[in-house]
């Protein structure tokens, strides 16, 4: 019974009219699908990148509150020294010239500049 209705030239036209309208569809589906599945990776990789920074960021965020941090600004900004802890300036030299140990500063010289060569005799005394 199933032979007899396959051999109809109307059934046959049929099925090769559908088989040929799902080759058809599936020709436009899998490009898009292909294109989707490339965005997604990108995606993938934005979400990735965003994670390692947050991780880098909480980091951060952890030493921005730990003591060592509070410390060095305390240092840096106002000064502060720990009790029996010796400070030294070290500044960098704004005229391009670099001091001679020994060396007298003229009048009208940089008063930074005076300090710097009154410490080196003080050091290699």
């Amino acid at each position: 019974m199933f032979s007899r209705i396959l051999n109809k030239k109307i059934v046959t036209a049929v099925l090769i009219a559908v088989f040929g309208l799902l080759a058809a569809s599936l020709t436009k589906v899998y490009p898009e699908a292909d294109k989707l599945s490339r965005e997604g990776e990108l995606f993938q990789a934005k979400i990735d990148q965003i994670n390692l920074e947050s991780k880098k960021t909480e980091k951060l965020t952890e030493y921005y509150k730990s003591e060592a941090y509070l410390e060095k600004q305390a240092k840096l900004r106002f000064n502060f020294k720990r009790p029996g802890e010796n400070v030294v300036f070290v500044y960098g030299d704004t005229y391009n010239q670099s001091p001679v140990v020994g060396d007298v500063p003229e009048k009208g010289a940089s008063p930074m500049l005076a300090g710097v060569l009154e410490w080196f005799r003080k050091l290699f005394r």
